[in-house]
């Protein structure tokens, strides 16, 4: 999706200033490349356990404490995505049964965007869900820590 953002964008640029043939579409479609980049994107940073984290109580408590303060932290994170993706989903359906499109020069089906987000909460929600009951994981190396 990001390839895709940088090449529209240049050659938008290229286009704009160097024949002064603007595209209509780029921007617009650069911003529904962005939306499902990031929704896309959210459940694989859950599951590696890349998302902030205030560790300050959990570095006090014992195994055994913290194992059930990261189960509770991760049912509760669950429960949130699971809920908008709930709602986002109920909304995504009106928008498909009402034909709603989007605003600006290149309009699309709204609900192609929003469809990328209920995806991204739900699995997002899946994962957390997964690891509030897998027990203690080891965080998945990203290519910063391979050695």
């Amino acid at each position: 999706m990001l390839a895709i953002i940088v090449v529209s964008t240049c050659s938008d640029v290229v286009l704009r200033y160097f024949a002064n043939r603007p595209t209509e579409w780029v921007s617009d479609s650069v911003g529904f490349f962005l939306c499902a980049a990031i929704f896309l994107a959210i459940p694989e940073l859950a599951r590696r356990q890349g998302h902030v984290a205030i560790t300050i109580l959990s570095e006090y408590l014992s195994v055994g404490a913290n194992r059930v303060l990261n189960a509770g932290i991760a049912i509760a994170a669950s429960a949130a995505c699971l809920v908008a993706a709930w709602i986002t989903g109920m909304e995504t359906l009106r928008q498909f049964a009402n034909g709603i499109y989007t605003v600006g020069t290149f309009t699309v089906p709204k609900w192609w965007i929003s469809a990328f987000i209920v995806a991204g909460f739900a699995l997002t929600g899946l994962q957390f869900l997964r690891q509030a009951f897998a027990g203690p994981a080891a965080p998945v190396p990203t290519s910063g820590d391979i050695r």
